[in-house]
């Protein structure tokens, strides 16, 4: 009798010691979304930097790629390295990305190639801040959210409108009125209309720029059907733009600005108020048309799934990382440089050094 009940006792021993290995080596599971400008960074991070022994699934949803990937954990704590993760990647915009993990509605991953599947969002990035999207939310609605980055974004128009410069008044004026008003009216070479290309109201790149430039209102915005312009909501994509821009010798955008210097054969980044963007100008305040890259964590994120968040950000606001990775330098401002601050999506500049 004695012997069946240590035998019990060591078997019952030895199933909660396998439960506990089988525990410890689950496999975690976190979804992120969120703004597209930062989608390379973000897929960057998650294969270079947080796992290791990558594979990926990629699927497309509404026409975007979305990118699944498995492996072990690496950069995490002593505790989480090495242990099995997939982390799922979907990215839908700014405001759509807060919306959707503040209020638990899934998101399209990859499952199995060109397979998707519904799946709650834990981390999403953002080029807002949250009380800029529709409905504004609050801080405290999530868990954590920290900047991560600095997001310039441009105006730009085809070369061939003449169009060099844009006030703030001229973006008043042209939010409300491109397609009627020539271009020879914003310094343009000629006086054919011009059309405004953007992006839809759930994009960062449209929040921030509307902010920045005091634009209260819905902007009136054009796509090309048929080869005629039609009035659209705007577009889920920065690529789109980009391509409807370049493609049309009467468009002008709005758009991060390594879009613009991606097609700057045909079209040309304007002057705001006269100051040109560049870095510099970012970094010591004179160019206001930019805005903070946000990475948020929902509210009630489990603690192995904040841990990654919290990697992931250390990855990517690494000094060495921004200021050397080919993925960043060139198209964000690297935001231990920042000489200038800002509170809240366009609101006022001030020094941080004085």
């Amino acid at each position: 009798m004695k012997n069946t009940m240590n035998t019990s006792k060591l078997l019952l021993g030895l199933t909660a010691g396998s439960l506990l290995v089988s525990a410890a080596q689950a496999q975690i599971e976190v979804v992120i979304t969120g703004a597209t400008a930062f989608r390379s960074i973000t897929q960057d991070r998650v294969a270079n930097y947080l796992l290791t022994g990558v594979t990926t699934i990629k699927a497309t949803n509404a026409g975007v790629e979305v990118i699944t990937y498995t492996g072990n954990l690496a950069n995490v704590n002593p505790t989480l390295n090495g242990q099995p993760a997939i982390i799922r990647t979907s990215f839908t915009g700014s405001g759509k990305g807060l919306l959707d993990v503040y209020s638990g509605t899934p998101v399209q991953c990859a499952l199995s190639t060109g397979v998707l599947v519904a799946k709650t969002p834990d981390i999403a990035y953002s080029d807002a801040f949250p009380n800029s999207v529709t409905p504004p939310l609050r801080k405290t609605d999530f868990d954590t959210v920290t900047n991560v980055g600095v997001v310039p974004f441009v105006f730009a128009a085809h070369n061939s409108t003449g169009i060099t410069n844009i006030t703030k008044d001229q973006v008043a004026l042209l939010m409300t009125a491109s397609g009627a008003m020539p271009a020879s009216f914003l310094g343009g070479a000629n006086s054919n209309p011009v059309y405004l290309v953007g992006r839809d109201s759930e994009s960062g790149t449209r929040i921030v720029t509307l902010k920045c430039v005091a634009f209260p209102a819905e902007p009136i915005q054009w796509a090309k059907v048929g080869g005629v312009w039609v009035t659209t909501n705007g577009f889920a994509s920065s690529s789109i733009v980009r391509s409807v821009v370049n493609a049309n010798s009467d468009a002008i955008g709005y758009m991060v600005s390594t879009d613009a210097l991606a097609i700057a054969g045909n079209v040309r980044m304007l002057t705001y108020n006269g100051v040109p963007y560049t870095t510099a100008n970012v970094l010591n305040g004179s160019y206001p048309i930019w805005g903070y890259e946000q990475a948020a964590a929902r509210a009630g994120i489990g603690a192995n799934q904040k841990a990654v968040f919290l990697a992931l950000v250390n990855g990517i606001t690494d000094l060495v990382y921004q200021t050397t990775n080919p993925n960043y330098v060139g198209k964000y401002e690297v935001i231990s440089q920042m000489q200038v601050e800002r509170g809240g999506d366009g609101a006022v500049i001030t020094s941080k050094n004085w």
